[in-house]
């Protein structure tokens, strides 16, 4: 699976339109609509992937590059790009995000 978290510069509605032949997970973030966020979408995006992928750490921001720019998804928090970023749920907890 790929994730993508998307914090300013995208809607909800605009990434449906740009992912419309895949499928998808859309999923707001704690920060969505907020404040914080000046009232703009926060969300993140999962796309399942039909193979695992492995890839070393070093070809992993590659990776995650060349997928985001084939889907047209321009607009992303590029630390997601880093192989040992972790993800938090919105209830707090910590998930490992692991590279494939």
């Amino acid at each position: 699976m790929i994730a993508f978290d998307i914090d300013n510069g995208m809607t909800i509605e605009q990434a449906k339109t740009i992912l419309d032949s895949y499928t998808y997970i859309i999923y707001t973030t704690s920060s969505h609509k907020t404040e914080k966020s000046n009232g703009e979408d926060r969300f993140r995006i999962l796309i399942p992937t039909k193979n695992s992928i492995f890839v070393s750490v070093e070809q992993h921001k590659e990776l995650y590059e060349n997928i985001a720019q084939f889907l047209g998804i321009t607009i992303f928090d590029k630390s997601c790009t880093n192989a040992g970023r972790m993800w938090y749920t919105q209830d707090g907890k910590r998930n490992d995000k692991k590279t494939k």
